[in-house]
Order: C-alpha cells, then sequence, then structure tokens
C-alpha cells in the first residue's frame, strides 16, 4: 500500500533541550533579580525589573510556537497567544535549512526563551518573521510566490 499524505496535517512544536535550558536560566534569572530589588531598590529599577522585563518575556511567551498545521486550503500557525492563517491561493511555504537562518540579527525577536520567535534580518533572507521552537527540526518558509525573501519561518 502507497504511503498516502492526508491533509489537514499538524505539527506540533517540540522543543529543543537549549529553548528549555534557555527559558529556564531566564525565569530563574529574573526571579532572583527581582528577589534582589526587595532589598530596597529605586523606583526605575523596580520599574524596569518588575515592569519592563517581565512584559517583554509575556510577549515572547505569547509568540511561542504551538502547532502548525496544512489544509488543502490554507496554512494555520498557532501561537499561544493568538492564530496566523495563510491562504494557499496567496501563499506557499517552502523548505529551508539551518543554513538559510545563520548570521541572523535579531531586530525584535527572541532567540531561545520559548523558541525562536519576533522579527530577524538576515544577509540571504532580508526581514523576516521566525515562529520556530528547534532550528534542527525541518524548516518551512512561507511566503508569496516569487518572493525570494522575507517570509515566515516555521518548523514544519
Amino acid at each position: 500500500m502507497e504511503n498516502q499524505f492526508v491533509l489537514p496535517r499538524r505539527v506540533r512544536a517540540k522543543y529543543s533541550t537549549f529553548v528549555k535550558t534557555l527559558t529556564a536560566i531566564v525565569l530563574v534569572a529574573n526571579v532572583a533579580c527581582m528577589c534582589l530589588l526587595l532589598s530596597g531598590a529605586s523606583l526605575s529599577m523596580w520599574l524596569v525589573w518588575g515592569g519592563g522585563v517581565p512584559g517583554l518575556m509575556l510577549v515572547f511567551a505569547g509568540l511561542a510556537p504551538v502547532w502548525f498545521e496544512e489544509h488543502e486550503d490554507r496554512y494555520v500557525l498557532r501561537l499561544v497567544a493568538m492564530s496566523m492563517t495563510f491562504d494557499r491561493a496567496v501563499y506557499v511555504a517552502t523548505p529551508i535549512s539551518k543554513e538559510d537562518l545563520e548570521g541572523a540579527i535579531r531586530l525584535f525577536a527572541s532567540g531561545g526563551f520559548c523558541g525562536f520567535t519576533g522579527w530577524f534580518w538576515s544577509r540571504r533572507m532580508g526581514r523576516f518573521r521566525c515562529f520556530a521552537s528547534d532550528l534542527e527540526a525541518p524548516l518551512l518558509r512561507i511566503h508569496r510566490p516569487g518572493e525570494e525573501r522575507g517570509g515566515v519561518v516555521v518548523n514544519g
């Protein structure tokens, strides 16, 4: 019997050991810094460590990928805080390698805390969004046909 591919196909986010370790280190370090602030830090320090850093952590935790699903008519990327839908009549998904992402600069992104999420830039790909939980796993670039740069990178 032939091994047939049936849509919808769902790929759950499997977080790498690096991502899990880095997420744990960041959480522990942030709690430690907040505990040190209890000993009498200034108001500006409280605003940064008590509001700014946890706020950014919540943003990137909300952008963490949960699963990617491929339907006959659309691609669906489920994040913790929202879903993103890409119409297959407008977008295509092409496989890319980890090497395509090497040297990418974080514009507003998390490079390991709750996955690799946010806006990145590289010479090879230009500015792109990334919602990947493991860069060693297969990667897809969702983009408009004919676009050689940009798009959205997901685990697929």
